[in-house]
């Protein structure tokens, strides 16, 4: 975690020495007063490769529903639809700078869980896609490598260990051990570990073979699931 840290920070401080590097020091506003924004120093191209390159970085470190992104995202809007103005640098090193100082603030641990939801999320929305399309047999196995990757994470956020394989029903035991959570989650969720094992070792040989009651059960519940253990 310490090394993702130091990786993604030296990344935002190279975006914004980046976006420094745009404008000249002539050319900066004065913080003390009203200035307007210094919105284009380069090549369109280059900012393009440098705004790409920061909205990735931010959405990776921040979340996609972060301020930071938000912000980023606003940017990107007028540069596609103000093309003449250019692109706002000051807005963009700022945001930049807020995603530095929440990393540096201890944040890092909380933005990873956000971003890691937001995935489960989007599996999640997949897997009811491919049910409402009859493809349920993929939509189970999606949903199991969803749930199986939370456990994983929870685990590891929980400090809670386990013996041999990182199973469903082996991490779901040791969480349960450690308390974690009751013995009605943990039924749930070795039934559910139990269909994505049929699923993936071939049991069912058509779509039709899964009951689509239980996929949306599934689904729902490992939905649930993540948004309570995030």
């Amino acid at each position: 975690m310490a090394l993702a840290s130091e990786n993604v920070r030296r990344r935002l401080v190279e975006l914004i020495g980046r976006a420094e590097a745009f404008v000249p020091a002539n050319q900066r506003p004065d913080p003390t007063t009203r200035k307007e924004a210094v919105r284009f120093s380069a090549p369109r191209n280059e900012l393009w490769r440098f705004l790409i390159s920061s909205l990735q970085t931010v959405r990776g470190a921040c979340g996609r529903k972060s301020p930071h992104m938000r912000e980023l995202e606003r940017c990107r809007e007028s540069f596609v639809n103000e093309p003449d103005r250019g692109l706002d640098l000051d807005s963009c090193r700022g945001a930049l700078e807020a995603a530095r100082d929440d990393l540096d603030a201890g944040m890092l641990r909380d933005l990873r869980q956000l971003v890691t939801a937001e995935a489960f999320g989007d599996l999640l929305e997949s897997a009811v896609y491919l049910l409402d399309q009859q493809h349920h047999i993929p939509a189970i196995a999606v949903t199991g490598a969803v749930l199986e990757a939370s456990l994983r994470s929870l685990a590891k956020n929980k400090s809670v260990g386990w013996d041999g394989t990182s199973s469903i029903s082996k991490i779901n035991t040791a969480l349960y051990t450690a308390n974690i959570y009751d013995k009605v989650v943990w039924g749930e969720i070795e039934a559910w570990g139990k269909l994505r094992n049929k699923v993936d070792h071939g049991d069912f040989a058509i779509p039709a073979d899964v009951d689509r009651g239980a996929g949306e059960r599934m689904i729902d519940g490992v939905r649930e699931f993540v948004a309570r253990h995030r």
